[in-house]
């Protein structure tokens, strides 16, 4: 279990709106509401900055340095 901090809300499924009489889907707005649905469960590493989802930040801040200062 992930510590608090780093737990997400469950995602939600995005809401798929049909075109038309034909009822084709518009896909450009199915991919982005997918896309941002993908990047809202994202969180930064306090460390660099990038954003990694929460059972890999652990892994990544093992490893993460800060740059040093030039």
């Amino acid at each position: 279990m992930l510590p608090k901090h780093l737990r997400r809300p469950e995602p939600k499924k995005p809401e798929v709106r049909s075109l038309g009489a034909k009822g084709f889907y518009d896909l450009d707005a199915l991919n982005e509401a997918a896309w941002n649905s993908a990047q809202s469960q994202l969180v930064p590493c306090d460390i660099c900055g990038r954003t990694f989802l929460p059972d890999r930040l652990i892994v990544h801040q093992r490893s993460c340095k800060p740059k040093p200062a030039k």
